[in-house]
């Protein structure tokens, strides 16, 4: 059994990776904030791969909370290299120079808060990555496989309705070269689907629905776990064995449901 982190004197460095709202490092930021002198761990870098303000907080936050921001366009990567996104070398090759970025600020871990890119183990292979998102990523079709892994923001809520679904949750992962694949940490309470036959057929019902729902998932499960499961790294208390999550030395095989 391997720790993902062992404590230091100081508290854990961590590095926010961001492509859109932010709100996730947000209220990491705000749990770091509520902790003071406790907080095992400090946000020290916020980085986006979205560099337009329109689109991306990442610089509104940085400032905001004096933390240090560092973004490097994904499509403008691409567009100078005259490649398609697909590539993965390419991709490394991105993540290699964020690296060195992450190193010059001495950080030990990495979250994935709304970051739209994949990584690579450039960067997961380097740091203890924890993400989270929008769905019970225990849940699995007939073949074994996670069935919503790989689904983004409302489309996420949009699956599980269509799968008959009656609660929706959130997870918090390690992150490893598999899409939304990797070793489950936190679970948060289920929050209950309570819509009728009829918005279940009806398209754009269901679209608001699930945008509606996103928000509360959010709200009742991201904000919750997430922050929690970063105060866990940062104490020493997870560890790994065999693709399995331990929690204080408790074996967890598909993560550990909060309430």
């Amino acid at each position: 059994m391997k720790k993902l982190y062992t404590p230091k004197s100081e508290p854990m460095r961590l590095a926010c990776f961001m492509s859109g709202v932010g709100t996730n490092v947000i209220k990491i930021i705000e749990r770091q904030h509520a902790l003071g002198d406790k907080s095992p761990f400090k946000v020290v870098a916020v980085f986006s791969d979205v560099k337009d303000p329109e689109k991306s907080n990442a610089e509104k936050i940085a400032r905001e909370y004096g933390i240090e921001y560092f973004c490097r366009d994904i499509a403008d990567y691409y567009r100078e290299r005259k490649a398609e996104r697909k590539d993965m070398k390419v991709r490394r090759s991105y993540d290699a120079e964020t690296r060195e970025f992450l190193e010059k600020q001495n950080v030990d871990a990495v979250a994935l808060c709304g970051y739209n890119s994949l990584i690579t183990e450039e960067i997961f292979g380097s740091y203890p990555t924890l993400n989270v998102h929008p769905a019970d990523l225990r849940k699995k079709d007939s073949a074994g496989k996670r069935m919503y892994a790989g689904y983004n923001g409302a489309a996420t809520i949009r699956a599980a309705i269509a799968n008959l679904e009656e609660a929706v949750a959130s997870t918090v992962h390690l992150v490893t070269e598999k899409v939304d694949g990797g070793p489950i940490i936190l679970i948060s309470r289920p929050l209950e689907i309570d819509i009728s036959k009829e918005e279940r057929i009806n398209p754009a019902m269901v679209k608001a629905i699930s945008e509606n729902y996103l928000d509360d998932l959010k709200k009742a499960g991201d904000w919750v776990i997430f922050p929690k499961a970063i105060e866990m790294l940062a104490e020493g208390r997870l560890a790994i064995e065999d693709d399995t999550i331990y929690i204080d030395g408790e074996r967890y095989d598909d993560g550990c449901q909060l309430g």
